[in-house]
């Protein structure tokens, strides 16, 4: 399974084309539109450090038992670090009734190509309308741009733009109580969201 998930032969159960636009109100349109978003994720691992202590203790229990017991499996070498970045990859319509979802362990150029590989697999090519909605570091905006994605338009998704409208307003309005709505900072931050958000 790992090596048909890595080849990308893994069939996928819908194409970019089944996806369609919505309009102002919600409702479906007869063009298509398709979305990528891609980001980065610390994943917890179990490190050597760990996993040396819990094999000795497995192996006392299994002592310990009355019966015999196979033989453990030889141990794979834990993780050097107790996280590590994974880089996850995902197409979807607006409705996230069809959803293409992958993810590496590699870098951003690893990521890049993951893209480019599955923006073939859904057919991206045939699809109306085509918007990358992703975290808009460098990391993520240079690959895409050097594997040529047919993309209409990019940029950032709503949770990373807040991240920045949030950090705009400490720099402009200093630090305030998040709970008092009343603050000009949070007051400005509110309103730029929404007109984001409903607006456009």
């Amino acid at each position: 399974m790992e090596q048909v998930i890595k080849a990308g032969t893994l069939p996928v159960g819908c194409e970019a084309k089944d996806g369609p636009a919505w309009d102002k109100d919600g409702q479906p349109t007869s063009r298509t539109r398709i979305y990528l978003g891609s980001d980065g994720g610390m994943v917890p691992t179990v490190t050597d450090a760990e996993k040396k202590p819990r094999r000795t203790r497995i192996k006392a229990k299994r002592q310990r038992r009355s019966r015999r017991s196979r033989p453990l499996r030889r141990s794979k070498v834990g993780s050097d670090g107790p996280y590590k970045e994974f880089k996850i990859v995902t197409f979807y319509d607006a409705a996230c009734d069809h959803r293409l979802v992958a993810a590496t362990r590699g870098d951003c150029e690893q990521a890049g190509r993951l893209i480019r590989r599955d923006a073939g697999r859904v057919g991206l090519d045939n699809v109306d309308d085509k918007v990358g909605v992703v975290d808009g570091s460098d990391g993520i905006k240079n690959p895409i741009g050097r594997h040529n994605l047919p993309l209409d338009d990019l940029g950032s998704d709503f949770y990373h733009l807040a991240e920045n409208v949030h950090k705009a307003k400490r720099a402009a309005f200093g630090e305030e109580d998040p709970k008092d709505l009343t603050a000009p900072g949070n007051i400005w931050a509110s309103q730029v969201l929404h007109t984001t958000k409903h607006e456009g």
